[in-house]
């Protein structure tokens, strides 16, 4: 998220005028006073002269850089997001409601010229989220109040009727059954026709669509790299892996092909893209460690809901481990046989099995050579998790082979040789340390035919126009639903 507290123009304007007029007057004689010599000057002694001309120096850096501040702001060469002055504010609210929580994010943009620059940002974020209450409508909707308050909190009140807000739920309302996700669909929607914003009946409370996920993707980290007006194979493929779904998304040219068929026509900020777009519910990180759990393991089976143990080479040798996802429920074990390559393969038959990656006809585009790739949400997670990251870095570049690198030295191994090699992990991501690596490892390799030493770029943020940005969905959609109103 952008973290800024920039001045209030108006304000700022008023401290302006006193700041000129006072350097003004201070250059052209406003210190004079009464009792002067021949010359207009006050008489001093040679001690006072000297604390006098120290003082007037102090007092003419300090005015004169102040005076120097007001003409850099006044002139829109200051400030983070583009010029200051000129264009009007605008504020839209997007709600992230997710398979792991809720998230809100109200942008601040400044408006002019039919473009908007990116001001700032407030970001909250909450567990559990809304599909956690699958027989509790109403309190799905209650879950997001806090997060609706800071909100209202953020956007000034006399912009609140204009400012656009949406909730758009991902992979977790997906999957819920349809009665289910229809009454927290309804529930929340009746929370925001009460809100002070402006909400639309139509879509503004949705299950979004896996195709919109992945271009509001696409669409932010390309426009916080400012390469929206670039050409088709300067743009960035965006990969972005939650935990329900994963996506893809890429500006293809149309001359590539059969792959013309596939391309859907988007336009953001006046510029249409030729589109490939795909989301694949199932196959986001949580959904793939069950997934990979549940290979070779029928429905209906007992290991499916904790009423057996399922050994899995999957798990540090010796180990336990539970996890729930959706209707599965697994208690697990560590095999006392696996091996470093044992959980890929589980991994790549998950995969395979899905004719969205062992079809040809149905599988993305591969990028041009050269053409930025970006990797994120888990996939940053994890590779910080395993050391290929530093903490507290916000943006790295890796390859698809240094995933693969890091699960050949994980794999097979004991819970106890594990916290050795990575003392400041948790026992729960240890646990299943494996099994995302091996199925990243499968996604990127196997699944999107990534070549092993192509370069990516991981973000959770990006840097724009001197302040980090978090790489989220949510800043594309609010652009969309912002140029709804325009």
């Amino acid at each position: 998220m952008i973290t800024l507290a920039p001045f209030h123009r108006h304000a700022f304007d008023i401290n302006g005028l006193i700041i000129t007029h006072l350097f003004l007057n201070y250059m052209l004689g406003g210190k004079r006073s009464r009792g002067r010599d021949s010359k207009g000057f006050a008489p001093m002694s040679s001690a006072d002269g000297m604390m006098a001309i120290l003082q007037d120096r102090r007092c003419m850096a300090v005015l004169g850089g102040l005076f120097f501040l007001f003409l850099v702001r006044s002139s829109g060469l200051g400030g983070v997001g583009g010029p200051a002055s000129g264009g009007d504010e605008v504020y839209g609210v997007m709600f992230d409601a997710g398979s792991t929580g809720s998230r809100v994010h109200a942008y601040r943009f400044r408006k002019s010229g039919g473009q908007l620059t990116l001001v700032d940002e407030l970001f909250e974020q909450l567990k559990p989220g809304l599909s956690s209450f699958k027989s509790d409508a109403d309190g799905a909707a209650q879950s997001i109040v806090p997060l609706l308050n800071s909100a209202i909190g953020k956007v000034p009140e006399g912009k609140q009727a204009s400012t656009p807000v949406n909730v758009k739920a991902t992979a977790g309302l997906r999957m819920l059954g349809e009665t289910e996700a229809n009454a927290i669909l309804a529930s929340t929607r009746t929370l925001l026709e009460g809100s002070p914003f402006h909400f639309n009946q139509g879509d503004g409370v949705e299950i979004m669509g896996g195709l919109d996920e992945a271009f509001f993707a696409w669409v932010t980290v390309n426009y916080l790299e400012k390469w929206l007006n670039k050409a088709t194979e300067e743009t960035a493929v965006m990969l972005d892996l939650g935990g329900g779904s994963t996506q893809i998304a890429m500006s293809v040219p149309r001359s590539r092909g059969n792959v013309g068929a596939a391309l859907l026509d988007k336009t953001i900020l006046g510029k249409t893209h030729g589109m490939f777009l795909h989301s694949y519910l199932g196959y986001g990180l949580m959904a793939g460690r069950s997934g990979v759990f549940g290979v070779g393991v029928p429905k209906g089976d007992a290991r499916r809901s904790g009423g057996e143990t399922l050994s899995s080479a999957c798990l540090p040798k010796g180990s336990s481990a539970s996890f729930a996802y959706n209707d599965d429920k697994w208690k697990l074990e560590g095999a006392a046989s696996a091996e470093a390559d044992d959980c890929l393969k589980l991994a790549i038959k998950y995969l395979m099995s899905s004719k969205e990656f062992s079809d040809p006809e149905q599988g993305a585009p591969s990028p041009a050579p050269g053409q930025p790739v970006f990797a994120m949400s888990y996939y940053f997670d994890v590779a910080e998790d395993i050391g290929l990251i530093a903490k507290g870095r916000q943006e790295a570049k890796l390859h698809p082979a240094d995933y693969s690198m890091k699960r050949k030295v994980i794999c097979g191994r004991t819970k106890s040789e594990l916290q050795m090699l990575l003392p400041d992990a948790d026992s729960e991501r240890i646990a299943f340390l494996c099994t995302d690596l091996s199925f990243i490892e499968a996604l990127l390799i196997n699944g999107f035919k990534l070549d092993p030493e192509a370069q990516m770029t991981l973000a959770k943020s990006i840097t724009f126009n001197g302040a980090r940005v978090e790489t989220q969905w949510t800043l594309g959609a609010a652009i969309e639903e912002i140029g709804k109103l325009a």
